[in-house]
């Protein structure tokens, strides 16, 4: 078969580059995609319970979306466009949440933004799991929902706000927008 395709002229796809890389260079795929999953597990952590300090900076890609994917994989099964919805409301609401937090004088990155507000997700992903065993009428699931849905806007706005300390009063002001957007994500969840 190969003589036959060297008479053809295509003798060029059997030709190999001396500069390919060798199999002992090649890096595993979570170093290759840059995933750290003992930091996605110290951040998953800290979305559960913010610590008092802060949390530094947080420009991770790859922990939000599987948190929200988690999220959307939890809401409906089977509705692949649920997805790209949750998605959408992920990126377009942090950067309205980045463009909030820039006009009240924080020096926040968007990457900053979206990763602590995609982190902070998880406990609506949490109601979720508890919405699965209670059930998704009555009061215990809208008590679920309220707790978890105060939870995850506590935790954004103290990872939100864990970098500015000169904001001070205004401080109040940024809790409204994330709020918010973490009720949106819940009546994601509900229907509404």
């Amino acid at each position: 078969m190969q003589a036959y395709m060297e008479r053809q002229g295509y003798a060029w796809m059997f030709q190999m580059d001396g500069d390919e890389e060798d199999d002992d260079e090649r890096r595993p795929l979570l170093e290759e995609l840059e995933i750290d999953l003992v930091d996605i597990y110290a951040k998953l952590r800290w979305a559960l319970l913010p610590p008092a300090g802060g949390v530094g900076a947080v420009s991770d890609f790859w922990g939000p979306v599987f948190v929200l994917m988690a999220y959307a994989a939890l809401l409906v099964w089977g509705e692949l466009r649920v997805i790209s919805w949750i998605v959408c409301m992920w990126v377009l609401g942090g950067a309205i949440v980045f463009f909030v937090t820039r006009l009240l004088g924080a020096d926040v990155t968007i990457s900053h933004t979206l990763s602590s507000l995609g982190y902070c997700v998880l406990p609506l992903v949490l109601s979720r799991l508890i919405l699965l065993l209670v059930g998704t009428a009555g009061a215990g699931s809208l008590a679920v929902r309220a707790v978890c849905t105060a939870w995850a806007t506590f935790s954004a706005s103290r990872w939100m706000l864990s970098r500015e300390k000169e904001l001070g009063r205004k401080q109040v002001l940024l809790v409204y927008p994330i709020v918010l957007y973490m009720f949106y994500f819940t009546a994601i969840a509900t229907g509404v």
